[in-house]
């Protein structure tokens, strides 16, 4: 007798979803098995298996996962493991899984990388390119531990674009060692490359670089110009003095440069700069009028002196100044009616806690409350001040103040 076809066509189907299950099975405990082996090897003794395990997991698209798999123990273990071998692809390897959250396993990957760095330094200036904070900390420690033999190396990785802030970063902090060999790369044949040595030089802040920087802003227009412009006010010698004071002044150049022009004039800090910069308090822009007063901050006592200007934008300037001549215009601001501007400037200033003590106990809360909360608010920038206020909370005419602060403050 036939089976009937629907029965025929069932009896297919489980046998179909059987041996799908199966292979499902099957699968699950290939995959189990791999993952163990992949554990021991990584976790295990030394041997010629676990350095060809790393070599060729470097190459792996789930190695993050991978390593982010293994619980804490396993990470330190594998970690310190790495540090076994002197492969340079291992520098691939430990570069991706730096990512990690894990602390204690990062410090051991970055000793494992500092290890590499001795034998295979160009790989490990070659992780450069990865973004991450934890990432980028640990090659740029690894890198220091090989000293100047980095510098070339790094400057070369001003050319790979994902690299390049970092390499700015670590030529910056590597200081005048670094200045030469950027030097050089002023004259790279990339625009990007001579920015970024431009940029380096400009934070390093060396004299030795005003000469060439200053000769390629001669020779260039554009972005590049302003890019060798940039540098030379972040460097602020006298040399470029009358090169700031012409763009300045040049009222046809766009407001950025005018601006870096002004940043320069206020490194160099001179009583001719200075008296330049004030010219410009009063532009319309109030950008490029901020940039006037961060400029004049940056001069200091220098601006402070040029006489003839409203005391307002003396205290303005006085706010980010730190000198006993700054205190003393601040605290004469102070004695003069209390501006906002004056109670602005005396803030962290622990010498000026009396004077803003007396202000808040002499004010009128009901015709003088904005001083008060001026001066509340300076007094909590400052221990001192702290201190005071805690003897105003139960004041019934200033504990409100003070309520008020301690809420807007968080």
């Amino acid at each position: 007798m036939k089976r009937p076809r629907s029965a025929s066509r069932t009896v297919r189907t489980l046998y179909t979803l059987i041996a799908i299950s199966a292979v499902g099975v099957s699968l699950g405990l290939y995959n189990a098995y791999n993952v163990s082996r992949d554990e021991r090897l990584a976790t295990g003794p030394k041997s010629e298996a676990q350095r060809e395990f790393f070599v060729e997991t470097s190459k792996r698209p789930d190695l993050a996962a991978f390593f982010k798999s293994l619980n804490h123990e396993q990470r330190v273990a594998m970690a310190k493991n790495i540090g076994r071998y002197d492969d340079p692809e291992l520098a691939t390897l430990i570069g991706i899984v730096l990512a990690d959250f894990d602390a204690e396993a990062r410090a051991e990957l970055t000793k494992s990388l500092a290890k590499l760095a001795q034998t295979h330094p160009d790989k490990v200036a070659e992780q450069l390119k990865l973004t991450g904070s934890f990432q980028s900390l640990a090659v740029t420690r690894a890198l220091k531990t090989i000293g100047a033999e980095a510098v070339p190396l790094v400057v070369q990785q001003l050319t790979v674009a994902d690299a390049r802030n970092n390499a700015i970063a670590f030529l910056v902090d590597t200081g005048e060692p670094a200045v030469e060999p950027l030097l050089a790369q002023l004259d790279h044949k990339e625009l990007d490359v001579r920015k970024a040595a431009a940029d380096a030089l400009g934070k390093i802040g060396s004299p030795r670089a005003v000469s060439k920087l200053t000769a390629k802003y001669q020779a260039t227009t554009g972005d590049e110009q302003i890019a060798y412009l940039a540098a030379l006010s972040a460097i602020g010698s006298e040399r470029n003095q009358s090169l700031f004071v012409q763009n300045i002044r040049d009222e046809k150049l766009p407001l950025p440069n005018r601006a870096l022009a002004a940043i320069g004039l206020g490194r160099i800090g001179n009583d001719e700069a200075a008296r330049e910069l004030w010219k410009y308090v009063d532009h319309p822009d109030l950008d490029f009028r901020g940039q006037i007063v961060s400029a004049l901050q940056l001069a200091g006592d220098s601006a402070l002196r040029v006489p003839g200007q409203r005391p307002e934008d003396v205290l303005q300037v006085a706010e980010q100044v730190r000198t006993p001549l700054s205190e003393s215009l601040i605290r004469r601001g102070l004695e003069n009616g209390a501006s906002a501007q004056a109670l602005r400037a005396a803030e962290r200033r622990p010498a000026l806690v009396p004077q803003l003590v007396a202000i808040v106990r002499n004010a009128d809360p009901e015709e003088d409350g904005d001083v008060i909360a001026a001066a509340v608010e300076a007094l909590d920038t400052t221990e001192q001040g702290q201190a005071q206020l805690k003897q105003f909370e139960s004041d019934p005419a200033i504990g409100g103040f003070v309520a008020r602060r301690k809420h807007l403050a968080g």
